[in-house]
């Protein structure tokens, strides 16, 4: 009971919760003008409810609330708190009486805190809450300081200004940290004449972990793992980003629309396509010393080779649910996906088969009834072996730049709902688990992101290098040379029919050289390159096709006519050129083309045109004679597809 109540008379007191596990109890202040009977408390002066404005748990928080309404009257107040499991509160130090006027509390530390993998952010930006809990605005700046003492020590003070009862959170300068360790965290005010120094400072720590390399435990059944971050510098090897191109990928999902020609069970929420007899002959998925030959891409990011209706499910909390299950499963990024036609961007799931790889891509794959950009893109690789002694790599890549804001935002802060990135073996007896988070937060701290991100995984830890290849080209375009033009490079398969797997268009130097990265190739698998020209014949590498080595391939068509597919160039002086005058791309140089170039000449056509073969800017004679001497010599593609034999080939 308080009588004789006057203006500026405030209730303060301490409030700590004992437990906290996300329970929903709520705490109010209650007040009564006429008796102290808890029936006579109709009135609340404030409510406090569990995860939103309790005090930090195992710190008491300082509160005052203001008795203004009832100057002049005899009030009995009460507290009310009701718990849902059993927990309990404490109160401490009730007054009546004058608030105090100055009084700045540190009412928690946001981030960091907890523990997190080192390099999963780009940045440190730390971060703290603060009160003015008096009763009078704060106008001269005073400094708050974040403090971090560990591996790495940091120091950064802000000037802030607080009115009367405001919350505030404070930014600190931004840092990077990337050793390993136990910080402790000290953020503290510095108010002169401070009357309540109890709750100027917070105290808290946070730990980095390195979750970028490792495995080879028994339990990982001989799998190690490696990430393309800075902080796996210390591993035996470590892979490059490349995210694999998707061109002529085969969509399962795209805006909604399940490909119907695929088996497919479930739906677009939950729902699994099952994919055989796509792989090249003689070739499989060797995985845990089994080989597949077939693929169950769940929409909810998991990868199954067997057939179970497990790979329905959306809920990675329930991970016992998979790992008991008579399944072998990767999950490149298990949690609760939608690839229903209600996504706000183009969202697709599609594969590849690329040579020796298996491409599996997730485009825009948003999470359930998330925020307008919790989206995020990855792409599983999965290698195939016909060598059943050694079992497959794999490989995960998370791409940054096709990811949402709101998904990047969650992961930063380590909000993201619950996932699961990870393997195991058909009983679940071998498993490895990069990053999972459950319903309580993350348990294992694999990155994602930092910047793009690509994380292999293999059973030599030496040899977790997937990377994209380098491809030097020397070539001479007949009427060109020394001149330079651009020139579309593809990278195709030895396997008929000889798909594209890659194509990108490359400017040559003077000399011919040409140097451009592909993602496609890989070590130990022949392809076949291919230069095409706006005006030349299309000439492909020799029979059989190349190999990368070391993740390079150098590659001369001019040193000898071997070098191109049916000996199709063209010898000067000794030096070997690819044909020109294909003006209409058909594959022969003939009287069409002769035409073509004929017509534009009389029309004094000039600029960057397909007839003018030497690349002058000019057509007129010069092009014709290029012209029509390869049209003399019936001058026509020659390549594999030419060939009635489809099985020559050269990974058979």
């Amino acid at each position: 009971c308080s009588s004789d109540l006057s203006h500026g008379d405030s209730l303060v007191f301490y409030f700590k919760q004992t437990f906290w596990n996300n329970y929903n109890d709520t705490f109010k202040v209650k007040i009564s003008n006429t008796d102290s009977l808890p029936g006579s408390m109709n009135t609340i002066l404030f409510s406090f409810y569990e995860n939103v404005n309790y005090p930090v748990y195992s710190g008491y928080g300082r509160y005052s609330l203001s008795l203004n309404s009832y100057a002049g009257q005899t009030v009995w107040l009460g507290f009310l708190h009701k718990n849902i499991n059993g927990d309990n509160i404490r109160l401490d130090n009730i007054t009546v009486g004058k608030a105090v006027l100055y009084d700045v509390s540190l009412v928690e530390n946001i981030f960091p805190k907890g523990k997190f993998g080192t390099c999963s952010v780009e940045n440190i930006i730390p971060s703290a809450k603060l009160r003015n809990t008096g009763s009078e605005n704060i106008t001269e700046a005073i400094n708050v300081t974040y403090k971090i003492s560990g591996p790495v020590n940091y120091i950064s003070t802000k000037e802030i200004l607080l009115n009367a009862g405001e919350e505030k959170v404070v930014f600190f300068d931004t840092t990077f940290i990337s050793l390993p360790g136990i910080y402790n965290v000290k953020v503290y005010s510095s108010l002169p004449g401070d009357p309540v120094l109890s709750n100027d400072t917070v105290n808290s720590a946070f730990e980095m972990v390195n979750a970028n390399f490792g495995g080879g435990q028994f339990f990982n059944g001989g799998y190690y793992f490696s990430n393309s971050t800075d902080c796996a510098e210390n591993a035996q090897s470590s892979p490059e980003f490349s995210w694999k191109d998707t061109l002529n990928s085969i969509s399962l999902i795209l805006n909604g629309d399940v490909n119907s020609q695929i088996p497919f069970t479930g739906n677009t929420d939950n729902g699994y396509f099952s994919i055989g007899n796509i792989l090249p002959q003689g070739y499989s998925f060797r995985y845990f010393n089994q080989n597949f030959d077939s693929v169950f891409i769940s929409t909810n990011g998991i990868i199954g080779f067997k057939k179970n209706n497990a790979l329905l499910s959306h809920d990675p909390t329930k991970i016992n649910s998979l790992f008991f299950i008579q399944l072998p499963a990767i999950c490149p990024f298990w949690s609760d996906l939608d690839f229903g036609s209600g996504s706000p961007a183009e969202s697709r799931l599609s594969y590849k088969l690329a040579g020796k790889y298996l491409y599996i891509t997730f485009d825009n794959a948003y999470l359930k009834s998330g925020a307008l950009s919790e989206y995020l893109s990855f792409q599983i690789c999965l290698e195939l072996v016909n060598n059943v002694s050694s079992n497959s790599r794999f490989s995960v890549q998370y791409n940054k730049e096709s990811t949402g804001e709101d998904f990047l935002t969650k992961y930063f802060s380590n909000t993201l709902r619950p996932h699961f990135v990870g393997f195991k073996n058909t009983t679940g007896s071998n498993y490895l688990k990069y990053r999972y988070r459950d319903s309580t937060g993350l348990t294992d701290y694999g990155t994602l992101f930092n910047s793009s991100v690509s994380v292999e995984f293999g059973q030599n830890a030496s040899l977790l290098n997937n990377k994209s290849s380098d491809l030097n080209l020397i070539l001479k375009l007949e009427a060109i040379h020394p001149g330079k033009d651009s020139v579309q490079i593809q990278i195709r398969d030895t396997f008929y029919p000889y798909n594209i797997l890659e194509s990108k268009k490359i400017y040559p130097d003077f000399d011919g050289i040409l140097k451009g990265k592909f993602s496609v190739p890989a070590e130990n698998y022949n392809y076949y390159i291919v230069v095409k020209h706006r005006n030349s014949i299309e000439t492909w590498s020799r029979e059989y096709g190349e190999q990368f080595t070391g993740f390079n391939l150098n590659y001369d068509f001019s040193s000898d006519s071997s070098s191109a597919y049916g000996n199709n160039v063209k010898n000067i002086n000794g030096n070997y050129y690819i044909y020109s005058g294909d003006v209409d791309q058909d594959g022969l140089i003939d009287l069409r083309d002769i035409t073509l170039i004929s017509n534009d000449a009389q029309n004094f056509l000039t600029g960057y045109k397909k007839s003018d073969l030497n690349n002058d800017g000019i057509i007129d004679i010069a092009d014709l004679i290029f012209c029509d001497n390869n049209a003399e010599n019936f001058i026509t593609y020659k390549s594999p597809l030419l060939n009635n034999n489809n099985n020559l080939t050269g990974n058979k």
